[in-house]
């Protein structure tokens, strides 16, 4: 082998060696020699490449505008005397591939100065781009989480004034009355934009990469329950429904609680969102055993018009949104991704054009079970419980009925007091929701107690204990806040008739 051979297999090596795509011509523009890396990029094989015109084979555009950038020529080298540049270029390749790249003309000059061809050397920044995506939108959600953790502090302040001087103004004024019902919904509507107070939390928990989430077990069908319960009504509206089974026989996740409401309710609004015209959202849940770790898999599906492979594979970039109606900044599916991330676990989703979508959002299983020790049954006593929202009345009575007791149920303050004329000589312990509609709280347990002077109570509310601890003037009374809780609500309650018994035997004795 002549040392023009090794020079060959030598430069051949190099050329091979080179990550980025080389492409050389003569001084007529056509092909004489790529690399590996620039094969790739152009989509052609060396024997097809060489002796084509390169502005025939290599095809860079501006991603800006999308107009093509004119491949120069040893000519045109020769009377700028400069290099050629143009970075974070598209490289559409014969086959159809797509990347972005950096590239560089240079003139290959002879001895006496004159341009004798042209190199081409192309750089693929695809990989360096999204890193550099992906911090900058690290940056922007840090942002928007530092400002909506501030929104909330301040939301939180102003809202905890503006309750505690209606719960005042309420207790002051004459229940039927125009002013006393305005600050009854005062009352009300307080109490939902709590709601909005922790989702604004929760964004900025996940938007931070300083917070750490509060992960611990986790029950998944109350969760469910709560989101559900949150949204059905404004989606009814829109003619959207939900279907959910199997969530109730769902073992512990391990989750940040309010997030996963969070979540939840960023999945369905985003569900809704693909159902303009109406439709279901399913909810359901299963085991999964992946790597020998065992996790808790929730799936929320809808039927609506799905999204293409395009759409799909950017879905959980943060800020991209098809939602025209700008209501959306795009940062729903971010949160859910990066929330659930966080507690060790991952999201995947699944979708096609008018067959609807399905994200399912994997958990790590809690080790702690289930609690299965027996709720203490009691001895069939007959209770009331008086709430005028139907969710948490029912939910009340699910506990209390499994507990054994016998309940009767009212959505009034005249409900009320008809129930309790009635069966006066039977209820031993009434649970009654402190913001009631109709007869004034304070009057409605006035009355109670003057049918029954042994009368326990149990007060349930949204609120903290001291927005209503006017209510709570007399020791025998007790309090549960809200979401109801089924050990505290049967503690409660068997604490009052513990109480009660203690009057009824010292009145027997005295």
């Amino acid at each position: 082998m002549d040392s023009s051979e090794k020079d060959a297999q030598w430069l051949a090596l190099v050329l091979a060696s080179i990550t980025d795509g080389v492409l050389a011509t003569d001084k007529r523009g056509n092909v004489v020699l790529l690399n590996r890396a620039a094969e790739k990029l152009v989509g052609l094989g060396a024997r097809r490449a060489n002796g084509a015109p390169l502005r025939e084979i290599l095809h860079l555009e501006d991603p800006a505008t999308g107009k093509s950038h004119r491949i120069p020529t040893a000519r045109a080298l020769q009377s700028s005397r400069s290099a050629a540049e143009f970075p974070r270029s598209i490289c559409t390749a014969s086959s159809g591939g797509r990347a972005l790249v950096d590239a560089v003309f240079l003139p290959i000059r002879g001895p006496r100065g004159r341009v004798d061809g042209v190199v081409a050397m192309i750089r693929d920044v695809s990989k360096l781009a999204e890193k550099e995506r992906v911090a900058q939108d690290i940056q922007r959600i840090e942002a928007i989480g530092s400002m909506a953790a501030s929104i909330a502090k301040e939301f939180g302040d102003y809202l905890g004034t503006i309750s505690g001087h209606a719960f005042s103004i309420v207790d002051n004024l004459l229940p039927n009355t125009r002013a006393h019902d305005d600050a009854t919904k005062i009352l009300e509507t307080t109490s939902y934009a709590s709601g909005l107070t922790k989702r604004l939390t929760s964004i900025a928990t996940a938007g931070s990469a300083g917070e750490k989430p509060k992960v611990a077990p986790v029950a998944l069908d109350r969760i469910v329950t709560d989101a559900v319960d949150i949204l059905e009504g404004g989606f009814a509206q829109q003619g959207v429904s939900f279907k959910v089974r199997g969530c109730d026989t769902a073992p512990l996740a391990m989750a940040d609680e309010q997030q996963l409401l969070d979540c939840m309710i960023n999945l369905f609004i985003n569900a809704a969102d693909a159902m303009p015209n109406g439709g279901v959202i399913t909810v359901d849940s299963s085991r999964k055993m992946i790597s020998r770790e065992d996790y808790v898999v929730v799936r929320v599906r809808d039927n609506g018009r799905g999204m293409s492979r395009q759409v799909l594979d950017r879905a959980f970039e943060p800020f991209f949104s098809t939602n025209k109606t700008g209501r959306s900044v795009g940062l729903g599916l971010t949160v859910v991704q990066n929330s659930v991330q966080s507690w060790g676990g991952f999201v995947k989703a699944r979708s096609q054009p008018n067959r609807g979508s399905s994200f399912r959002v994997f958990m790590k299983k809690a080790k702690a079970a289930r609690s299965r020790k027996k709720t203490p049954r009691s001895g069939g006593e007959t209770l009331l419980i008086v709430d005028h929202r139907e969710h948490d009345r029912n939910q009340a009575q699910d506990i209390l009925r499994g507990a054994g007791y016998r309940v009767h149920a009212a959505e009034s303050a005249e409900q009320c007091l008809q129930l309790f004329e009635k069966h006066a000589k039977e209820i031993r312990v009434s649970i009654i929701d402190a913001f009631i509609p109709g007869e004034a709280g304070k009057i409605l347990l006035e009355k109670i107690t003057e049918l029954d002077p042994t009368a326990q109570i149990v007060m349930t509310s949204g609120f903290s204990r001291d927005y209503i601890r006017g209510y709570l003037e007399r020791g025998a009374w007790d309090f549960v806040q809200k979401p109801l809780e089924p050990e505290q609500l049967l503690g409660s309650v068997r604490r009052a008739l513990s109480k009660r018994s203690t009057m009824l035997e010292k009145s027997a004795t005295g």
